[in-house]
C-alpha cells in the first residue's frame, strides 16, 4: 500500500516551495514590492521570515547589526535599561532582529505599533515602570580605510519613541 498525500500535506508542500521560491527570489535580489496587493503579502512574509536576504557573506554586502534599546523609567526618576531576548542567538532574537530591520522600511503607524509592542512587554515585565524609550539602533561599520584611519563602529538610531503607562482608574 502507497501513502496517500493528503490535502493537508499537499498544502504543506505547497508553502514550503513558495517559501523555497521566495528564498532563490531573496538570494537572486528579484524585488517584490508593491505592484499588486499578492506580491505585496508575499514581500512581507519574505522579509518577516528572512527569505528575502541576500546571502552575501563578505563585506560590504555583510549587513550590520541592529538592537533595540530599551531604556525605562520609574515615578521617582530611576532609570535602567532592558532587553526584549534573554539570548539573542535564540529564535526569538532573530525575529527581533529581523524586525527591527524592517524598521526603515514599515510607514510610520507600524513603526508606531511595533515600537509600543515592546514597550508593553516592558511594562508587563517590570510593572514599577511609568514610561518606556524604544530606541531601534543599527551598527554602522566602517570602511577598511576608515578602520585604519582610526574610525571605529557607530550606533545610530532608526526610530525612537517613549511610551507612558497609562494611569490606573480606580474610580470604575
Amino acid at each position: 500500500m502507497q501513502p496517500v498525500m493528503t490535502s493537508r500535506h499537499l498544502a504543506w508542500a505547497i508553502a514550503a516551495f513558495l517559501h523555497l521560491v521566495l528564498v532563490i527570489c531573496g538570494a537572486a535580489s528579484v524585488a517584490l514590492s508593491g505592484r499588486n496587493l499578492a506580491l505585496g503579502i508575499l514581500a512581507q512574509y519574505s522579509e518577516i521570515s528572512g527569505a528575502d536576504t541576500q546571502y552575501g557573506f563578505f563585506a560590504p554586502a555583510v549587513a550590520s547589526q541592529s538592537r533595540a534599546m530599551l531604556t525605562l523609567r520609574d515615578a521617582e526618576g530611576r532609570e535602567w535599561s532592558d532587553t526584549l531576548a534573554a539570548d539573542p542567538a535564540a529564535g526569538f532574537g532573530w525575529r527581533t532582529s529581523s524586525a527591527i530591520d524592517a524598521i526603515p522600511r514599515l510607514p510610520e503607524s507600524l513603526r508606531r505599533a511595533l515600537a509600543g509592542s515592546w514597550a508593553a512587554v516592558m511594562f508587563g515585565r517590570h510593572p514599577h515602570a511609568v514610561e518606556v524609550v524604544v530606541d531601534a539602533q543599527i551598527e554602522l561599520l566602517p570602511t577598511m580605510a576608515e578602520w585604519d584611519a582610526g574610525a571605529r563602529p557607530e550606533w545610530e538610531s532608526l526610530y525612537s519613541s517613549t511610551f507612558v503607562r497609562k494611569a490606573d482608574s480606580d474610580d470604575r
